[in-house]
């Protein structure tokens, strides 16, 4: 059985890719097309017991665009987020997305020479019920 942070990180992979979006596990080394999504990082706060797996995951989601892309990267953004709120079932699991403490941060990012991109920085936080 996987952990329920793999389980939600699929969720959001297969979401993500599901709404028609090119979708990475780690950052493309290779050439991509813009834009593209990066599901990221995995935080668990446990809060087990013996007889229990509770706890909350923060997931950590990142939206890439070229500088004349924001208002995609924006629409992206909105769109995964969308799939964030309420109650998320999987294989093993259930989740209550916590809403209010989701955020989503659009930046510019000139961390390469010569080049701006748009960076969608989603963390999304979720109760394992």
């Amino acid at each position: 059985m996987r952990s329920p942070s793999q389980e939600i990180y699929d969720y959001f992979f297969k979401v993500s890719k599901t709404l028609g979006y090119d979708t990475y596990d780690h950052l493309p080394i290779d050439d991509v097309s813009y834009p593209f999504v990066n599901i990221a990082e995995t935080q668990l706060v446990s809060d087990f017991s013996k007889t229990s797996l509770n706890g909350t995951i923060i997931l950590a989601i990142n939206v890439w665009g070229t500088y004349k892309q924001r208002l995609k990267v924006s629409t992206m953004c909105d769109a995964i987020h969308h799939q964030a709120i309420g109650h998320i079932d999987t294989d093993n699991y259930h989740f209550f997305a916590h809403v209010n403490a989701h955020s989503i941060n659009l930046i510019e990012d000139n961390s390469v020479p010569d080049t701006s991109f748009i960076h969608g920085i989603m963390s999304l936080e979720f109760e394992i019920e």
